[in-house]
């Protein structure tokens, strides 16, 4: 009986300590390239395309503020859904994160600037912050390089790059 109280109370305390111990670190600010695709994208074939979109686009709100006294706050960009490959299969973001626990040790948190292609693929990724313990040992190639995203679009075309800061995160 008293073993298994110890053991509950150790299962429970056990992450309390962690959390005491990640609140102890700062968030430190860096700028350091972690992943660079060697993979050389397809040429961008929608340039004409976007510019004549955004122009109409442009016109219309134009015409359509005249009329009214409103401020288009909609935006027609969206954040690229984010998505893993494992063995050449799709698999969900928090999947893939959760296939690379071993890498990371118990709190830590990390901020990626990725950029992504027109056609989804990280095209570089840079460490911007980071709290906890950071290992450069760490496998980033393979974490970057196997992380891909629909493309986020304008109207229906892919935009030519894409930034987006992507957190990580383990407890």
């Amino acid at each position: 009986m008293i073993k298994n109280i110890s053991l509950l109370l150790f299962i429970f305390i056990t992450p309390v300590i962690s959390q005491i111990n990640f609140a102890s670190y700062e968030m430190v600010q860096v700028d350091s390239m972690i992943f660079q695709s060697e993979q050389k994208p397809l040429p961008y074939l929608f340039g004409n395309l976007i510019d004549s979109t955004r122009s109409s686009l442009s016109r219309y709100y134009q015409k359509e503020s005249e009329k009214r006294e409103v401020v288009w706050n909609d935006s027609p960009f969206e954040k690229p859904k984010l998505f893993g490959l494992k063995n050449d299969k799709v698999i969900s973001l928090k999947e893939y994160l959760n296939s690379f626990n071993s890498i990371f040790p118990d709190s830590c948190i990390l901020y990626f600037e990725v950029d992504f292609n027109w056609q989804g693929n990280i095209t570089e990724a840079k460490l911007k912050w980071y709290k906890g313990k950071l290992n450069l040992k760490w496998d980033f190639n393979t974490l970057l390089y196997n992380l891909k995203a629909i493309p986020q679009k304008y109207c229906g075309i892919p935009l030519e790059h894409t930034k987006m800061i992507i957190p990580i995160r383990k407890k």
